[in-house]
């Protein structure tokens, strides 16, 4: 073979070869474009920690926002502690950005609870997982999951704040927050700390009735129906349907005050167990007194009223707050009970610096006859409550210290008074000598009937001379006695003629005293008349010579 034939063959091979492997090339330059593709629209892999996997299916459950499919569960694995469940899901690109830190995760599952029916489209559809982006800017790839849908999305704006409640009773996730009967927020989460033994609750109030929050409003449960069987008499409350089917809580300001400052997101306020607490407890500020009762205090119940004529100065902080034998030290035994009265209530303000005049008060008080005592104030239930008031007639009596604590005298109550008098006068009977009463009785029975026998007999004497027919005669002579006097009386009347002769007479007397009476005037005037007469009267004068 020739040169130039071995050239031409060498060439021939040469492009033999590169025709083979261009095809393969090519399709491994397509197939990794196509990877290159496939991997640049992926999108995440989000990994999702659940207390259980009830209603997710590993290649089936889809993962929504907003009702739009963003993803599908790629695998479903118990964690390590095998306490519970990871779940892969495989998202799209375009759902990366809501990947932020503060995104909340849940399964949508047919649920009825206190907020309503919710996941009924997910009987035909199947569960799925909800996705609630949330307004963090940092992205993260792991998340732990909720068990129920969050009552208020993280977007929604408002104001969370804490309740604290030490006193019973419980609040479900989902109960209404209302102010004066509106809805205006929910309860999100519940949790009870073992060691202080409170309940604490983390509410949401939607906006814009975040801005009736303030420092001086007050939150308390709501069972819906509030019957109080109370020394004050009997009172029943109602709030909405609502609150009657579910329970909730409900706030407002402090009576008589207006709003206080502005409150911070997170602030914690005290839950009450009903509005009448509200009411009781609205003072800051009191003088603590002991009360030591000679009777029994049953009916007497803690914030029970302290009431001056009516008036409600305080509240009973509790009975028997101390050891009984500290308190008695001899045959006598006095239940101690603790009240408070608050300067608030009289009108000398909830300031510390009127406990003092609150002190001074009751001391001149006390020197003028003021006493405790209990009183009735519902006979339905029989509650009582303690009364301050001025008495006369009572012991002479200072404030006094027992146990560290300043005493306050008292007097038994108006139906130990009578429960008193009423055993005194059944002592009274007791001590009466009925045997000698009944004997005497007897005795006055028998003379009684002794005289009733004589009466009779002189009730028949009587009767006899009555039948007398001498006596009988006497009407008689009687009778004719009356006519003689009737006929002189009428013979003395006016038309009788012994009056009219009498009256005659008496003229003739009167006409004979008027013609004597110039004579009599006369020998007045001149005594020597009778001698020498009566002198010549002169001779006229005409009056012209006068």
């Amino acid at each position: 073979m020739s040169e130039s034939e071995a050239q031409v063959a060498n060439l021939n091979q040469k492009e033999q070869f590169s025709s083979i492997w261009l095809i393969p090339l090519i399709a491994l330059l397509i197939g990794g474009w196509m990877v290159y593709q496939h991997w640049s629209t992926q999108g995440p892999v989000v990994t999702l920690n659940f207390a259980t996997a009830t209603g997710i299916e590993a290649g089936k459950t889809r993962v929504k926002a907003l009702s739009v499919d963003i993803g599908k569960v790629e695998s479903v694995e118990l964690n390590r502690a095998r306490d519970g469940v990871v779940v892969k899901a495989r998202l799209s690109k375009s759902a990366e950005p809501l990947l932020n830190t503060d995104s909340q995760f849940w399964v949508v599952r047919p649920r009825i609870g206190t907020e309503g029916i919710s996941g009924l489209d997910t009987l035909l559809s199947g569960a799925y997982i909800q996705l609630e982006p949330g307004n963090s800017k940092e992205i993260t790839y792991r998340f732990s999951g909720l068990e129920s849908a969050p009552v208020t999305p993280p977007n929604t704006p408002g104001l969370r704040l804490t309740l604290m409640n030490d006193s019973g009773g419980t609040l479900y996730v989902g109960d209404p927050i209302s102010y004066r009967g509106f809805n205006v927020g929910r309860v999100e989460a519940t949790e009870f700390d073992a060691e202080t033994r409170t309940g604490r609750y983390q509410v949401f109030i939607n906006a814009p009735f975040d801005k009736l929050v303030n420092s001086n409003s007050r939150f308390w449960s709501s069972s819906g129906i509030n019957l109080d069987l109370s020394a004050e008499g009997v009172q029943l409350q109602t709030d909405s349907l609502a609150t009657l089917l579910s329970g909730g809580v409900s706030f407002d300001d402090l009576p008589d005050k207006g709003p206080g400052s502005e409150v911070a997101d997170g602030d914690s306020f005290k839950l009450h167990p009903n509005r009448k607490s509200i009411l009781e407890h609205p003072y800051r500020y009191g003088v603590k007194f002991l009360v030591l009762f000679d009777q029994s205090i049953r009916g007497l119940k803690a914030n029970a009223p302290v009431e001056f004529r009516g008036i409600r100065i305080g509240s009973v902080i509790s009975t028997t707050p101390l050891d009984m034998r500290t308190v008695n030290q001899g045959e006598d035994i006095r239940i101690p009970v603790m009240i408070k009265i608050e300067p608030g209530r009289m009108g000398l303000g909830d300031q510390r610096s009127a406990l003092d005049q609150i002190y001074i008060d009751i001391a001149r008080g006390v020197l003028s006859g003021m006493r405790a005592t209990l009183k009735t104030g519902n006979l339905l239930t029989g509650s009582t409550f303690v009364d301050l008031d001025f008495y006369d007639n009572v012991e002479p009596a200072i404030l006094d210290m027992t146990a560290g604590y300043t005493t306050l005298p008292t007097i038994p109550g108006s139906l130990e008074q009578l429960q008193q008098q009423v055993v005194a006068v059944l002592d009274k009977i007791n001590n009466l000598e009925i045997e000698a009463v009944l004997a005497e009785s007897k005795a006055s029975v028998e003379q009684s009937r002794k005289l009733l026998q004589q009466l009779e007999k002189t009730t028949l004497s009587l009767n006899s001379l009555l039948n007398d027919e001498a006596l009988k005669a006497l009407p008689e002579e009687l009778a004719r006695t009356l006519v003689e006097t009737r006929t002189t009386l009428r013979d003395l009347s006016a038309d009788g003629p012994i009056y009219r002769d009498f009256s005659r007479t008496l003229k003739d007397i009167s006409k004979t005293m008027n013609g004597l009476d110039p004579v009599l005037k006369t020998i007045e005037e001149k005594p020597d008349s009778l001698i020498f007469g009566k002198p010549p009267a002169q001779d006229p004068l005409p009056e012209a010579a006068q």
